[in-house]
């Protein structure tokens, strides 16, 4: 980054002592940015002159599709891949990534301020946007939005494996094969500060938030079921989540409010990934009064989440001064039949009692990863050529990371990801054929191990 502006030189432009200079930085530095107009609230400067504000326009620059911007018009209902200006008293840019047809839209926010990028935004080159400028599309950002906050259509953007490639990487706390921003390394890093304004912006377009508040309690908006935690602190919690499960990622979520009966609601809350899988955190009012109602709490959770076909569990908890919880599994949320009995078993949560780190920490903790779980391998494996599979499997993946390592923005992953050894893929096939065999995942995998070493001290 480079350095901020003084204090004195935002004053002065303040007072309509322009420089280009300035206005070149302000432009680029969100920080500064937001420095200048604390600073003109305290400071109470009069409204600039007109030649001011014409000196200020004259030296910014344009954005190349800015005609598009102000052509486009309502065109249908957003469709997935589409770029869309939505908004309600300020317009925001967003990518579709479905639309459910059913009164939400899954989106992911897009901005041109691509040098605040991190580590979970997809910078988009200017060669495949309808802007013909760079963008980038801030997957931590994705939210469900409102159809009718929706203004205009700019046009197509395809960017969905990227997108799928980071939301993945998210939830297994990996780094993502695509092009996207520097990772956030502390808490006073400034592009925290503009993702949080991105996200006021977008909070204000959601379902619930869009649609009027009615009498009935069942119609209650987000806002006012958060309201009975004033005191609730997001970064306190994202912390000690992350504190207790150090590979775990709180997802803070808007997807409206799902009905319960008797005047009660179920409202969504966060998502924890961890790992392979992901539990949906939702709030209601009275733990016991849902518990209750398990038919309806369970059919209220099934459809909370349809949106998140990652989540395996849901933990339904009240916002009290314990937090108490209850956990139900995916499989849990829907009736069985006993054995040997035959009798019909309704949903039942399996972790009840707990507060909701502990609840989060217990399920999480004795959760399988897919990569943990093996089979034994199926009849007639014998017969197939599994190192002519693996070796075309290899190839192709080694392909994908180099191609990858050439449109890379840094030049360490460009460097290393496009000097791969030129054996690696015969490692890759011995190494699979081996464990397809009657070598054991261990001995292969030391076997592997020893070969790279050999190959990085030749």
């Amino acid at each position: 980054m480079n350095d901020h502006l003084s204090l004195m030189q935002l004053r002065n432009n303040l007072r309509g002592e322009v420089d280009p200079s300035v206005s070149d930085h302000l432009e680029a530095c969100l920080a500064c940015r937001v420095r200048y107009s604390r600073i003109a609230q305290v400071d109470n400067f009069p409204a600039p002159a007109a030649a001011t504000v014409q000196a200020i326009v004259d030296a910014s620059s344009v954005v190349p599709g800015i005609r598009e911007l102000t052509a486009a018009t309502a065109t249908g209902s957003p469709e997935a891949g589409e770029l869309w200006r939505v908004g309600r008293d300020e317009a925001l840019l967003v990518w579709v990534r479905k639309n459910f047809h059913d009164g939400a839209v899954d989106v992911i926010p897009v901005v041109l301020d691509v040098e605040l990028a991190d580590e979970q935004t997809v910078l988009v080159p200017a060669s495949e946007s309808p802007l013909r400028t760079d963008l980038a599309a801030t997957t931590a950002l994705r939210a469900h939005l409102h159809p009718e906050a929706f203004i205009d259509r700019i046009g197509m953007m395809d960017i969905a494996s990227d997108v799928e490639d980071v939301l993945a990487a998210q939830r297994a706390g990996q780094q993502s094969s695509v092009s996207v921003g520097p990772k956030i390394q502390s808490e006073d890093d400034e592009r925290l500060e503009y993702r949080q304004a991105l996200r006021d912006l977008i909070a204000e377009l959601t379902p619930s938030a869009w649609t009027a508040t009615t009498d009935s309690a069942a119609s209650h908006s987000r806002s006012d079921d958060l309201a009975k935690v004033p005191e609730f602190d997001h970064l306190r919690f994202e912390r000690e989540v992350s504190e207790r499960l150090p590979s775990s990622n709180p997802i803070r979520v808007d997807d409206g409010n799902f009905d319960l009966g008797a005047g009660m609601v179920l409202t969504p809350f966060y998502k924890v990934a961890y790992l392979d899988t992901a539990v949906l955190i939702v709030v209601v009012e009275s733990l016991s009064a849902a518990h209750d109602r398990l038919t309806d709490l369970a059919s209220a959770c099934r459809r909370a989440v349809r949106s998140s076909p990652d989540v395996d569990a849901v933990c339904v908890t009240e916002p009290t001064d314990d937090w108490e919880s209850l956990l139900f599994s995916r499989a849990s949320l829907r009736g069985a039949l006993e054995l040997p009995s035959g009798l019909r078993a309704g949903p039942v949560p399996v972790l009840v009692g707990l507060g909701l780190l502990d609840t989060l920490w217990k399920h999480l903790e004795g959760s399988v990863s897919a990569w943990e779980a093996t089979d034994d391998a199926p009849a007639g494996l014998g017969s197939i050529d599994i190192a002519s599979i693996a070796a075309r499997h290899a190839h192709d993946s080694i392909g994908k990371v180099e191609t990858q390592g050439r449109r890379a923005l840094q030049e360490a992953k460009k460097k290393s990801w496009t000097n791969l050894h030129p054996e690696l893929s015969d490692q890759v096939t011995r190494f699979v054929a081996a464990v397809t065999g009657s070598t054991s995942p261990s001995e292969a995998l030391s076997t592997f191990e020893r070969e790279t070493r050999c190959d990085q001290d030749s």
